[in-house]
């Protein structure tokens, strides 16, 4: 095999890689052979071959041939490349991911995505070129071969008014068989927004949505109702500034906090009720050159504490009546 040797370039951190050379830093060019069937076809092209950067971490370079005779292509992405420790898969999604943890050992995430999975959904979706959603989210230590399993995470989609979106998440434990269900994506509208859903199979909330007419709003939440439909439904109610961020945000018990915003449509303070309201958290930016716009925040009003009531309680232990009165014993009646 020939190299393409005596080189130096530089890139953008002033890191210097000579081409062929040996040293901490070097990029290696050369002419190799691509083989497929009984056909065997020599590249005339020089071409990247690995990168070794000066810390030492190599990133190497795989080339396929493609479906054209002549075709040929690479990409610095493929599964068996790793940068920073982490690989891709040839498209260039993350495949697999590795951080240390306190005992020295690695903790792993690796994914999968539709085009690794062959259900009928997974298959349309990738026709659509839906591919970069993770359908599967897989926490391990161990090794990529024998992997010891921490969680797995699955995303199942499905068609909702001919859109695919998610469906259901559910996630199974260490090596159990059992998976749990996370989240239940129940209804979308047409335009893809989430209308309801349940969390691990609690009720089912609601979600609603400024419309169209609702210029610079559109699609934004408008109210989110926990336990719709029943005795203990809860709503928090949302208004927004357009293009700068959220106004107003009603809580159930209908008390308003109100969000103000300065010159740079930065957040400044928010506020009781409304924009006369009393401050109840200001914002102050000092940037270089700029006037700090931030007055100081006068206590109005007082909180007066609460007063303390003591309840008697009275229960039974083996014949006998406990009284307690603010948790402490004072008698025990036979």
């Amino acid at each position: 095999m020939e190299h393409f040797q005596g080189f130096i370039i530089t890139d953008e951190f002033g890191t210097q890689y000579t081409f062929g050379g040996s040293d901490m830093a070097f990029m290696e060019y050369s002419i190799d052979f691509f083989e497929q069937g009984t056909d065997t076809w020599i590249c005339n092209a020089w071409y990247l071959k690995s990168i070794v950067r000066h810390t030492g971490q190599a990133v190497n370079f795989t080339y396929e041939r493609g479906h054209l005779v002549n075709q040929m292509y690479f990409s610095v992405y493929n599964k068996t490349s790793k940068i920073n420790g982490d690989s891709y898969w040839p498209n260039g999604l993350l495949d697999i991911t590795s951080n240390n943890n306190s005992k020295g050992g690695f903790l792993k995430t690796s994914y999968k995505y539709n085009f690794n999975l062959a259900d009928a959904v997974n298959v349309a979706m990738v026709a659509k070129n839906i591919v970069a959603p993770a359908r599967e989210v897989f926490h391990y230590t161990g090794s990529d071969a024998l992997p010891s399993p921490i969680k797995l995470t699955t995303i199942s989609y499905n068609v909702f008014n001919g859109l695919y979106l998610p469906q259901i998440v559910t996630s199974k434990y260490g090596n159990s068989a059992s998976s749990y269900t996370d989240a239940e994506f129940l209804t979308y509208d047409a335009r893809g927004n989430l209308l309801t859903f349940k969390e691990q199979n609690g009720p089912v909330n609601k979600l609603e949505y400024y419309g169209i007419a609702d210029i610079g709003k559109t699609d934004l939440l408008k109210k989110r109702t926990i336990a719709d439909g029943t005795l203990a439904a809860q709503t928090v109610s949302y208004n927004y500034k357009p293009l700068i961020g959220v106004e107003t945000i009603q809580d159930p018990n209908a008390k308003t906090i109100f969000y103000e915003y300065d010159f740079f449509n930065r957040l400044k303070s928010t506020l009781t009720n409304n924009a006369g309201g009393s401050v109840r958290s200001s914002f102050c930016y000092n940037y270089a050159g700029q006037i700090v716009d931030c007055a100081a925040i006068s206590p109005a009003g007082s909180v007066a504490a609460s007063t303390l009531f003591l309840m008697s309680l009275g229960k039974f232990c083996r014949g006998r009546i406990i009284i307690l009165l603010g948790w402490r014993l004072i008698g025990i009646a036979r």
